[in-house]
């Protein structure tokens, strides 16, 4: 009996096992092409670890780790994909891994800012959020941050880098921190009546779509289509459309004039002056002879609507707020959406360019379960609050490496690249 006769009797065993083998051949793949990358950063790294040692002062450095990121592998994703290059360039590196949620929020406030160059933070959007806000809670706004993408979400990193794998992304990120360039990011600064501020670096959430995706994870008995149900569960529970409500005080963006930027004074005159040029530089434009009568006007406004979203941009707070009463199918093709990613607007929105917003939830009365928004990704008790904008506050690591790194490819691009050389042309 024949190969071509056992396979043509044994069918099913043979789709099973071909799947099989070909699912481990593109593993293998995929892991051999991780490995090729990764020797090509090292390479580059170690370039700059020949010039670091030359000049002999290494830069210090803080990693932060979140051990717990990733289901637990964040460390060994970071040893494997970040360790190696940060020493190979040269750096003097000093790890902490933080145990419990607050912890790196107490590291950052004590450090001295004359004792590091710069921190690095190996997690996702809740240990970013938690360093960030211990730094500028004690006034160190001055250090440089890099963000190494270890965590379930990733919005900084992803904003930087693009989401272009685990591997990829942790080696990019990690080249940006040896680098050293820098660019000053805008950050927002979230305040409850009580308690001490929390600073956020993408953006603020709160209503119906976030509160649908919340609960996605308690449809995991659906499998794959529990994000699906969860969308489909919400249109059938309770009045429809369930809607926020609130009072908000907002003040228009502004970009600087003799209201809102305090007018320079030079340093005083000392008698070393005679001798010794003052080390100041005078501000490029005279702010003190810009007028704007908008600047600092506060606006009242009552909304309500299924979701209000605030989203730090270049110049502003973007606030978009979804006040129409949606029909149940747009809600549903509108979250199946944002869940692959995607924004569809098939709900009017309002949309508004801030300052600051002072937000009031008007919650009725009988609601007793508490309810929640999230900040960069991470839930947040609701609260009323206010967010404003911070410019150009944060220096953060964000120049992508010299590298190309589609000319790294595995045994199956190249053998793929072939194919298509040799393949005849199609008129």
């Amino acid at each position: 009996m024949g190969i071509f006769s056992v396979l043509r009797n044994n069918w099913k065993k043979t789709v099973f096992f071909s799947a099989i083998a070909g699912g481990g051949i593109w593993w293998g793949d995929k892991k051999y092409r991780e490995s090729l990358l990764r020797a090509v950063y090292c390479k580059e790294a170690q370039k700059y670890g020949a010039v670091s040692c030359n000049l002999g002062n290494p830069r210090r450095v803080i990693v932060f780790l979140n051990p717990a990121a990733q289901s637990g592998k964040a460390r060994s994703i970071y040893e494997k994909n970040v360790a190696p290059l940060l020493h190979l360039a040269g750096l003097q590196v000093s790890l902490i891994r933080t145990e419990y949620e607050g912890q790196g929020k107490q590291y950052a406030k004590v450090i001295e800012a004359d004792e590091v160059d710069a921190i690095v933070i190996a997690g996702g959007n809740g240990t970013v959020g938690e360093i960030v806000t211990g730094l500028f809670r004690s006034s160190k706004s001055n250090i440089p941050v890099g963000v190494i993408p270890l965590g379930k979400t990733n919005t900084v990193a992803n904003k930087i880098f693009g989401d272009s794998g685990e591997v990829l992304n942790c080696l990019e990120a990690a080249m940006s921190i040896i680098k050293g360039v820098t660019k000053k990011e805008n950050i927002m600064k979230i305040r409850a009546e009580e308690g001490e501020p929390v600073f956020a670096l993408s953006d603020l959430l709160w209503g119906t779509f976030r509160d649908t995706h919340a609960q996605v994870d308690k449809y995991w008995y659906y499998g794959p289509l529990k994000r699906k149900v969860a969308y489909l569960a919400t249109t059938l529970r309770g009045t429809w459309p369930p809607t926020i409500q609130a009072d908000i005080t907002y003040t228009l963006p502004c970009s600087g004039c003799n209201k809102c930027v305090p007018k320079f004074e030079p340093p005083k005159w000392r008698w070393w002056h005679i001798l010794l040029k003052p080390q100041y530089e005078l501000p490029a434009v005279d702010y003190s002879k810009i007028v704007n009568e908008n600047c600092g006007i506060e606006h009242n406004e009552s909304i309500s609507g299924i979701e209000l979203h605030a989203k730090l941009n270049e110049s502003s707070i973007a606030v978009s707020i979804l006040n129409d009463a949606p029909e149940k199918m747009e809600f549903i093709k509108e979250g199946w959406a944002r869940e692959k990613n995607q924004n569809l607007n098939l709900i009017k929105r309002k949309s508004i360019d801030v300052q600051s917003l002072k937000l009031n939830p008007q919650m009725p009365k009988e609601t007793e379960t508490k309810a929640w928004l999230n900040i960069d990704n991470e839930e947040f008790e609701l609260f009323p609050l206010t967010f404003e904008l911070i410019k150009s506050k944060l220096l953060l690591f964000s120049s992508k490496s010299d590298i190309d790194h589609t000319q790294v490819k595995s045994p199956l691009q190249l053998l793929k690249d072939k194919c298509l050389a040799y393949a005849p042309k199609i008129n």
